[in-house]
């Protein structure tokens, strides 16, 4: 009998992890939007998201469409805090919007930026670095110092009491007070960057990707064989290039795992194991950065921008499309199958203990 239970339990179990598995829930379309998806931003609760002929949109993290309002001119950025949606057009303006989709401030600025990573709004400051250079600081609405760099911004956050920016050429970091505190330049132009609070990543023209700490310090280089398109870092850098490889990199700078997504990367995002990357062919992937691909979705237009977060996926084509994912349909539902494929395996091994000493 006892030999007889065994392969039962042991292929049920196997039956359930299989099962589990194989439930592959591919992102759906929640929204088409007016235009093509130019930028988002998330929070804790909601989603921005920003259109190229300037409309901005709010979601909650369901991704069900709250509100939508349209700005002056087509809207290059978008950034999302607890309390407020900071926005800037192509017509030199910044907004300060409300979460009841409602104008806060307006504000007048010389240029416009063309990443949407250049412009950040943490409490009442934010940072906006523009095409023509210039960086802009505001702290409740009010101007508090403008710096002309020799170069487009290409990214800017607010950092505890720092401002991080990165150029075409250089990584700069200010105080509150618009000092200079690091101004280091690379061996070539700067075509892709990510910031964090310890690290900026930085991939050159010249197919280096760079790490570096907040004092300047290289802590590793790599020489790829592509151009570098994006970059995300969090306890892994994990880059996507013209060719298609995305590399995935631990902080030590040894390389993990490669995939090749045969055409060229244009947006990535990673959290935990997981990466998020979307490519010039219309195609959408989830990838594990010790595994192969979980999914991949053919998406209407390519895919400009995306986030992954703990709960749920989101991602915008080039033609206007608003694709979303809840990680899980049923988190309580995953608990307790995962839990019971735990327990038969014990329950096998625990029969196959008292068997092998009877």
């Amino acid at each position: 009998m006892i030999e007889k239970t065994i392969p039962l339990v042991m292929l049920l179990s196997f039956i359930l992890s299989f099962n589990v598995a194989a439930d592959v829930i591919l992102p759906q379309v929640v929204y088409t939007i007016n235009g093509s998806v130019w930028a988002l931003s998330v929070s804790d609760e909601y989603i921005s998201v920003a259109s190229d002929n300037g409309f901005v949109y709010l979601l909650n993290k369901q991704g069900v469409t709250l509100w939508q309002l349209k700005l002056t001119d087509g809207i290059t950025a978008v950034n999302l805090n607890d309390d407020v949606i900071a926005a800037n057009t192509m017509d030199e303006k910044l907004y300060i919007i409300n979460l009841s989709g409602q104008i806060k401030d307006y504000l007048k600025v010389t240029g416009y930026t063309e990443h949407s990573k250049a412009l950040h709004v943490r409490g009442d400051n934010v940072v906006l670095g523009t095409r023509s250079g210039d960086v802009f600081f505001f702290e409740g609405g009010e101007l508090m110092w403008n710096k002309k760099l020799d170069a487009y911004v290409i990214e800017s956050i607010i950092d505890e009491n720092l401002i991080k920016v990165v150029s075409d050429k250089r990584i700069y970091v200010f105080d509150y007070y618009g000092r200079t505190l690091l101004n280091k330049s690379f061996p070539s132009y700067i075509r892709s960057t990510s910031i964090t609070p310890d690290y900026f990543s930085a991939g050159l023209g010249n197919n280096e990707l760079y790490l570096v700490d907040n004092r300047g310090e290289t802590i590793w280089s790599n020489q790829l064989r592509d151009q570098i398109g994006v970059i995300d870092i969090s306890t892994h850098v994990v880059c996507g290039l013209r060719n298609g490889e995305v590399h995935v990199f631990d902080l030590a700078g040894r390389e993990i795992n490669v995939f090749n997504l045969n055409a060229p990367v244009v947006s990535i995002s990673k959290l935990t194991n997981n990466i998020l990357a979307s490519t010039l062919n219309n195609r959408l992937y989830l990838l594990n950065i010790y595994g192969g691909v979980e999914w991949v979705q053919k998406t209407e237009g390519y895919v400009t921008t995306s986030h992954l977060s703990r709960d749920y996926l989101i991602a915008g084509s080039s033609l206007g499309e608003l694709y979303y994912l809840r990680m899980f349909r049923n988190p309580q539902q995953v608990k307790l199958v995962t839990g019971f494929v735990i327990l038969s395996l014990v329950i096998g091994l625990i029969i196959l203990i008292i068997s092998l000493r009877y």
